[in-house]
């Protein structure tokens, strides 16, 4: 496993074989700011390519509009598995 990025605030991007993992910090509230971050480090890591990936999003408050619109327009992977209870829970 190649590791990325590691942010106590933010969570941890980084690759488990040829599956891009992302994992959020409990009680974070996703920004545009946190969205575009973790989209450039996923972009290093997979040197643009198209892998699948894994959200870990178990404990978030939520995302914002304008992280959500990161996220749907802007993201390369085709395959997205997203894991965790509703925000806040």
């Amino acid at each position: 496993m190649r590791q990325g990025l590691h942010d106590d605030h933010l969570g941890a991007v980084d690759l488990y074989g040829r599956v891009l993992r992302v994992r959020w910090t409990p009680g974070i509230l996703i920004s545009e700011a946190a969205a575009r971050a973790t989209l450039t480090r996923a972009r290093e890591l997979t040197n643009g390519q198209g892998l699948p990936i894994l959200v870990e999003m178990t404990g978030i408050k939520g995302l914002t509009p304008q992280a959500g619109s990161v996220f749907a327009t802007e993201w390369p992977h085709g395959r997205t598995a997203i894991v965790g209870g509703l925000p806040g829970r």
